[in-house]
């Protein structure tokens, strides 16, 4: 038996309550002073941990994002910090040189507005500093690519033939082509992006547990005990167990496996069976309860679908976007999913893919599982009157708090959706006084992990850099509705009812913190250094 106490410091047992003085532990589970005196009068050893004043709060808890994608772009080309074409060229040159045998270059991220008015010869730009070998860089949005010309020919782009015959076996997505129906470089939505990706080199097994072992320890220094992998196809499930398998497994996953229009029938008992398998390998770090769908884009490429056409004098002007789905086919494999014993999680980011999501949740209430609600992930515009039909259903809100700051990939979407509809964007207030179950995530690595820079930015509506310039105030939270949302609300969406509290009965998901964040300036909540992070009471991260 492991008995701790976490004593002189201020312990909050939930976000909302006032701090005690004290927590104890018993074997990774929270138990009450009574209890834990009862223990220590029998003679149980105390493993007595002294804050030092620092502050507990329940470990956070992460939604939506894409831990193994992220891992597999650290090992690649970094572009983060390019800010125009100049620099991101010498990056690929840099890269190249120092990487003379690669035989494919991997970036990620630029910023889209980077090509903004060179789309017609996106390749050449790219061909200028590497011609021989397939180039493909990533957007901030991940639904844009832009790569070279080696690339496009070895995805069978390379002459305009060949771009007829893929885009018309496209649904969802588009390859950008010149006047003369060629292959400019640049490929927006998953369809087209495959043909491409499809092609790379793939990691080794090693590979991929070396770099999930990194975007742990990222997590765990975070304070992160909990991450939802909202992206799993066939082949990535794998991994994960096999991280599992090998005791390396640190933080709890659950995997979201992706249900594509076309592919979903064939792809159903390889995802349950793959489940099943997780299932029966006992390790309950690792769950696999999710099926993950897209109901339409994103607004950085002008595919996010809305009731409204687009704005503006780009070639998205009059259009609405891309829904992912026939109405029919949506409600066909949601209630095949839901059947199967899988939670639904349906990416919408247009105010028309939130109501075709939730049209296609209503549509299977019956097939359901009780103790896992239905969840939309990012809702960053929605229809008004939408926000009464996630409360009747039950259906989760999973906002990515960060994005709520008017930086450039917001200001990006004005000119296509005009100030007013970017204006009702990320309607977190609203959300929670329409009595809706808001949660939140990350996306990751599309934006940050840090649960303490989106607390932050939900509580000050402001960017990281320049906290005094708030942007629609009106919809921002209280730190404690913050922390909630990246605590017990993902621990309810994960239908983890032993999570996301500090309460008696409770596991002892815990993260400690130099300085208070809900007693301190909104301001400096992004600067509390995480100190340590315990899973199951067991201490796996500290500074």
């Amino acid at each position: 038996m492991q008995l701790c106490q976490f004593t002189n410091g201020r312990i909050y047992p939930t976000p909302s309550s006032a701090p005690v003085s004290q927590l104890w532990v018993r074997d990774g589970l929270v138990i009450d002073s009574s209890q834990a005196q009862e223990l220590a009068d029998s003679g149980a050893a105390i493993d007595v941990i002294d804050l030092g004043g620092a502050t507990v709060l329940p470990a956070f808890r992460d939604g939506h994002a894409h831990p193994l994608f992220a891992a597999r772009e650290a090992m690649g080309l970094h572009l983060t910090d390019c800010r125009d074409l100049e620099s991101i060229q010498a990056a690929i040159a840099a890269y190249r040189l120092v990487n003379p045998d690669i035989g494919w270059i991997d970036g990620a991220i630029y910023e889209r507005g980077i090509t903004a008015g060179r789309e017609p010869v996106a390749a050449r730009l790219l061909d200028a500093v590497v011609s021989d070998i397939p180039v493909v860089l990533h957007a901030d949005d991940h639904h844009t690519l832009w790569v070279n010309t080696a690339a496009l020919v070895a995805a069978g782009l390379g002459s305009a033939g060949g771009v007829a015959q893929a885009a018309a076996r496209i649904q969802h997505g588009s390859i950008d082509v010149d006047a003369a129906g060629a292959a400019t470089g640049i490929l927006r939505e998953w369809e087209a992006m495959s043909l491409v990706l499809d092609r790379a080199p793939k990691p080794t097994l090693p590979q991929d547990l070396n770099a999930l072992d990194d975007a742990q320890r990222l997590l765990l220094a975070n304070g992160l005990a909990a991450v939802v992998d909202a992206w799993i196809d066939p082949g990535m499930a794998d991994v994960y167990l096999a991280l599992a398998e090998s005791g390396r497994l640190r933080i709890r996953i659950d995997l979201a496996f992706r249900f594509a229009p076309g592919e979903w029938r064939e792809r159903l008992a390889y995802f349950v069976e793959m489940r099943d398998r997780i299932t029966a390998a006992g390790n309950t770090l690792l769950t696999a309860n999710t099926a993950k769908f897209f109901a339409d884009g994103a607004f950085g490429s002008a595919t996010a679908y809305v009731h409204e056409p687009y704005v503006g004098t780009t070639g998205h002007a009059g259009k609405n976007g891309q829904a992912v789905w026939s109405a029919a086919e949506f409600a066909e494999a949601t209630r095949a999913a839901a059947a199967s014993g899988f939670a639904l999680h349906i990416h919408a980011i247009g105010d028309a893919g939130v109501s075709a999501a939730l049209d296609a949740i209503e549509s299977v209430t019956t097939e359901l599982r009780a103790n896992r609600p239905a969840v939309i992930a990012h809702v960053e515009l929605v229809r008004p009157s939408d926000w009464s039909r996630f409360a009747e259903l039950g259906v989760v809100a999973n906002f990515e708090p960060y994005w709520a700051q008017q930086n450039a990939m917001l200001t990006s979407c004005v000119p296509h959706l005009g100030t007013e509809r970017v204006d009702a964007m990320y309607a977190m207030r609203t959300a929670l006084e329409s009595a809706v179950a808001v949660s939140f995530g990350s996306d990751w690595p599309v934006s940050s992990f840090v649960p303490l820079e989106g607390i932050q930015v939900a509580a000050t509506r402001a960017t990281l850099e320049a906290p005094g310039n708030r942007w629609t105030p009106e919809q921002t939270l209280s730190i404690q509705e913050a922390v909630h949302a990246y605590t017990a609300a993902v621990a309810a969406q994960m239908g983890d009812s032993e999570a996301g509290s500090l309460l008696p009965g409770m596991r002892a998901d815990l993260v400690v913190l130099a300085t208070d964040p809900l007693a301190g300036a909104k301001e400096g909540i992004a600067k509390c250094k995480v100190l340590a992070t315990y899973v199951g009471g067991q201490e796996l991260y500290s500074a």
